[in-house]
């Protein structure tokens, strides 16, 4: 493909890679030119501010009043009732049968990885032992679940 010829470059022998900034520049202007836009000229300095003339008395308005803003909130002095939050229950009231099938559940499995870890060749009872005790604690944990919703509960009360 032969070279294009719009804009200058160098040769070979003249040790130019490609045209200087003011050909670049110069084809700019003329590409520009063509499509009816003028060139870009330098921004120019602003007018200094022209000073306000003097108002007289009539022409004097009142600012209105303002709208409170964010930061113009402040909160009311007494609040209307103090929130009481109700007693916990206590500690020691959970369901025992619950309580167990969730122990039983959760400590059958890990007591069988630790056997496979440390005692792999422990006998066959240590084994069905451990996997009955994980059977029955999910058994009952899952038997213990509701069977059927409370539809009178709308979710959290404020």
């Amino acid at each position: 493909m032969p070279p294009s010829t719009d804009l200058p470059h160098g040769g070979a022998g003249d040790g130019r890679d490609g045209p200087t900034q003011a050909e670049v520049d110069r084809r700019f202007a003329e590409l520009i030119g063509g499509l009816g836009a003028p060139p870009a000229a330098p921004p120019a300095a602003e007018p200094p501010p022209a000073e306000a003339p003097p108002s007289s008395p009539a022409q004097e308005v009142e600012p209105r009043p303002t709208l409170g803003g964010p930061r113009d909130y402040a909160p009311p002095d007494e609040l209307d009732e103090a929130f009481q939050p109700p007693e916990p229950a206590p500690l020691g009231t959970a369901d025992p049968i619950r309580l167990l099938a969730w122990t039983l559940a959760i400590a059958g499995p890990i007591l069988l990885l630790l056997v496979v870890l440390a005692w792999p060749s422990a006998p066959a009872i240590v084994w069905l032992t451990l996997l009955a005790v994980t059977v029955v604690g999910w058994g009952v944990a899952f038997a213990r679940l509701p069977r059927s919703r409370d539809d009178g509960d709308d979710g959290a009360v404020v």
